[in-house]
């Protein structure tokens, strides 16, 4: 009687098997890896003392992308630069607020949010703006505005004109959060095209939104003050002291 042999299957070529093997290893590695270079932080902080402005903005915004758990590595940073040029230190208490309150928890809306405080230039001699008076550290405009810089339009959503704060509010709340959408503006007179990754709302009773957002804002400045005190003020204020 004739038998039919048996299938089997194809054999596993040794270089497939060793490729798999290493992009498993890959997205090991790549999950264990700290977010941020020590490298990386020391070139950043660095350059916050760069005698070109661009530079030092360059510097800023990469630092303000670090999370909180980047912060132990950032202070070691901090160490080893001792004494800081004061553009450094400067630059310091800017970023590390930031950096700090971006993982506080809060009680979130499902719409978009800057974080910041505007008014309007009702001068008749001159068009209505929408002025950044003040921004909030841990929100998106903290990150990409600047005080003074002004609001002229969205480009996923074009303002109705004469421009209105209200209207502006209105806009950025039609946007769910972690919605990137791109704002122009004037900033010292330069007009510019500013890419904006909003934030979530914070729920506020709307009875008192105003008051229950200057209460949010003061407990997560005092937060990040307990931090500073901490963790910056007893490496920085030794040595600055005059021998």
């Amino acid at each position: 009687m004739t038998t039919t042999p048996s299938s089997s299957p194809p054999p596993i070529h040794r270089s497939s098997f060793l490729i798999h093997r290493f992009a498993l290893l890959c997205l090991f590695c790549a999950a264990a890896a700290p977010s941020t270079r020590p490298a990386d932080l020391r070139l950043a902080f660095a350059s916050l003392a760069d005698a070109d402005a661009s530079v030092r903005d360059k510097a800023r915004d990469q630092l303000m992308s670090l999370s909180r758990d980047d912060l132990p590595a950032l202070c070691a940073v901090v160490r080893d630069a001792l004494p800081l040029q004061p553009a450094q230190l400067a630059a310091l208490k800017d970023i590390v607020p930031h950096i700090y309150l971006t993982s506080e928890k809060y009680a979130q809306a499902p719409e978009g949010f800057l974080g910041v405080r505007m008014s309007i230039n009702t001068d008749p001699a001159s068009p209505t703006e929408i002025i950044i008076d003040a921004r909030f550290p841990g929100f998106a405009g903290y990150r990409y505005l600047q005080d003074g810089d002004i609001i002229l339009d969205i480009d996923e959503m074009p303002l109705a004109r004469p421009l209105r704060q209200e209207t502006f509010s209105q806009a950025i709340r039609q946007f769910k959060p972690r919605k990137t959408l791109h704002l122009k503006i004037l900033r010292h007179g330069q007009p510019l095209r500013i890419p904006v990754t909003l934030d979530p709302r914070p729920a506020l009773q709307l009875m008192d939104e105003l008051g229950a957002m200057d209460e949010l804002v003061h407990k997560r400045e005092q937060a990040v003050e307990r931090y500073w005190k901490e963790n910056l003020a007893p490496l920085i204020q030794p040595a600055a002291e005059p021998e």
